[in-house]
């Protein structure tokens, strides 16, 4: 089992736990893998390096804050993701397909919007707002003014998606066929997911909340609950695993 298989299950159980208002807006262990993934894959980096930071910060360090339109800015921020659509990494797919087929199961009317708070809000927006996350320097860094500008486009792009979701026009029916395309089922080769990692920090997390959720299914004597129980457990033994494996590496190490 892999690190991604260990994603879906989280994933899996934030939907089983929440409720339609309160999904993927908590700070779950779900929602911190997620954005784990897309900061641990090179290819997300990049891509988000390039597409959404740059231009933005571009803008910001060109011009001075009394001629800087954030309407302008996020219209033209939200037409290059989506003409960039090929270029989104295969992590941010893969995330947005677990969303969507998760979702799904149980409120058919929401992955979309779930969809496009990952994307969005918890991907676009913490960008746009801290550039240096992804390693972009920039020249107005510090400049309140500007942040304020930044804070105020990470606002507005999630406001024009959330519309754009809920209340689909002519207009930004590109924005509903991004996310559809982005969410769609992957083929064999973008779903292997092999060379997916976690840090440390991630995988003791994991650990510590399946051992919690297992002593839960434990107590509840549920027949129905012992093919979760088996599933959690495995999962269990794969990240123990893991785990055992590091400390011996680093012993060895410390050895030498």
């Amino acid at each position: 089992m892999n690190h991604f298989e260990i994603l879906e299950y989280f994933i899996e159980k934030e939907v089983e736990n929440q409720n339609r208002s309160t999904l993927f807006k908590l700070n779950t262990l779900a929602t911190d893998l997620m954005r784990q993934f897309t900061l641990m894959e090179r290819g997300c980096i990049n891509y988000i390096q390039s597409i959404i930071v740059e231009p933005v910060i571009s803008q910001l360090d060109r011009n001075p804050v009394d001629i800087l339109c954030v309407n302008t800015i996020t219209s033209d921020l939200i037409s290059k993701i989506i003409d960039h659509k090929d270029d989104c990494p295969r992590a941010i797919r893969n995330i947005s397909y677990l969303i969507r087929s998760s979702v799904g199961r149980r409120f058919n009317d929401l992955w979309m919007t779930s969809v496009s708070s990952f994307l969005f809000l918890r991907t676009v927006a913490p960008a746009i707002i801290s550039p240096h996350t992804y390693g972009v320097t920039y020249n107005s860094a510090g400049d309140q003014a500007k942040y304020k500008i930044q804070v105020q486009i990470a606002k507005s792009i999630h406001d024009i998606v959330t519309r754009a979701v809920t209340n689909p026009t002519e207009d930004s029916f590109r924005i509903v066929e991004f996310l559809l395309d982005i969410s769609r089922t992957p083929n064999c080769e973008e779903s292997s997911c092999s060379d997916f990692k976690m840090t440390n920090r991630f995988r003791n997390a994991s650990i510590n909340s399946l051992r919690e959720y297992i002593k839960e299914l434990k107590i509840d004597d549920n027949c129905s609950n012992e093919r979760e129980l088996l599933g959690a457990e495995l999962i269990l033994l794969n990240l123990d695993r893991k785990e055992k494996s590091i400390f011996k590496k680093a012993l060895t190490k410390l050895k030498v």
